[in-house]
């Protein structure tokens, strides 16, 4: 299959195991370098991206826009949830003494029924 001069590396034939090594060694190193400038251009392209990222999603002040930024909303909406809780537990505590006033009454106003069939 190979002649015998091929295992022999120097030889003067066309192609020697050494000629196939430096062959493969030379293929191994390009795609080293190719992987290594990949991995160098993906994190410059990371870095442009997040950059990117930052610029255009830059917080909203709270002071900016008079008042109608985001974190204005913010805490006006749980101002808004403190004040709908307050307000749910009058009602339920206006509710219980209605309740209550109303049960009372009932039971002042009630007569008892007496028998006159006699």
């Amino acid at each position: 299959m190979f002649p015998i001069s091929w295992w022999e590396p120097g030889t003067p034939s066309s192609l020697d195991i050494g000629d196939a090594s430096a062959i493969l060694f030379f293929l191994i190193g390009l795609a080293t370098t190719a992987m290594g400038m990949g991995q160098w251009w993906m994190k410059k392209l990371k870095y442009a991206i997040k950059q990117e990222i930052i610029t255009a999603t830059i917080q909203i002040q709270p002071t900016a826009n008079g008042g109608l930024s985001l974190p204005d909303v913010a805490r006006r909406l749980q101002k808004v949830e403190r004040v709908l809780d307050e307000v749910q537990l009058q009602n339920l505590e206006t509710r219980d003494i209605i309740l209550q006033v109303l049960v009372d009454k009932e039971v002042k106003t009630k007569r008892p029924r007496v028998n006159k069939s006699a």
